[in-house]
């Protein structure tokens, strides 16, 4: 394992813990990073061997200027991820951390752009929560909310035929205190309901 190395950001300390405890290794591999903002999980990912990371955002200037000039980073500025097609980037697998979105109806969309079909995305409930009220302050508090926000994003991937094949809570909150949970996602079967509806059951009461 190696040790927490300083990365540009906090969402590599986040990607970091989803590498080690999955035991993925990303060495020589090549990658999409999608919402890739300052950069943490382009930046984890080149310090775990990745050989090629397309940093990906609708932002501009945000990407830390240390992986800005790094040759092994390619950058996407004002750039939707949803408009790339894979003849634009080739990779074999993906990031993502996207916000003020759902990562639902983009999913299928990133594992099309890879070779592997595989990729590691980070879920925040509070942009996955359909209906919310209108005094809804950003933050769920709500361990109830919290579970059936995260298997309505468990039945819309389930729709785009997106499996999740693992998922466990990021060792981060968000900046606002949420919870938020890294998802091994693949157009393979992942977990059954049944079994999602356990484990996530698991993950919020115990941890």
């Amino acid at each position: 394992i190696i040790e927490n190395k300083d990365y540009v950001s906090r969402g590599g300390l986040k990607l970091e813990h989803a590498l080690h405890t999955w035991n993925i290794d990303v060495k020589d591999l090549d990658f999409v990073d999608a919402g890739s903002s300052t950069g943490g999980f382009s930046d984890c990912l080149l310090q775990h061997g990745a050989h090629k990371v397309h940093a990906v955002d609708v932002g501009y200037n945000q990407l830390d200027y240390r992986l800005r000039v790094d040759p092994r980073i390619i950058v996407h500025e004002k750039t939707n991820i949803m408009h790339l097609a894979r003849t634009d980037i080739e990779v074999d697998a993906a990031v993502a951390d996207l916000s003020f979105r759902s990562i639902t109806k983009a999913a299928s969309h990133i594992l099309s752009l890879t070779r592997q079909s595989w990729m590691i995305s980070l879920i925040k409930p509070q942009f996955e929560i359909e209906g919310a009220r209108e005094d809804f302050t950003g933050v769920i508090d709500d361990p109830f909310l919290l579970i059936n926000t995260l298997i309505n994003v468990y039945n819309s991937l389930t729709d785009e035929q997106v499996g999740i094949k693992a998922i466990i809570e990021s060792p981060i909150q968000g900046r606002k205190g949420n919870r938020e949970f890294l998802a091994w996602l693949t157009l393979s079967q992942g977990f059954a309901k049944n079994q999602f509806i356990k484990e996530i059951h698991h993950l919020i009461k115990t941890s």
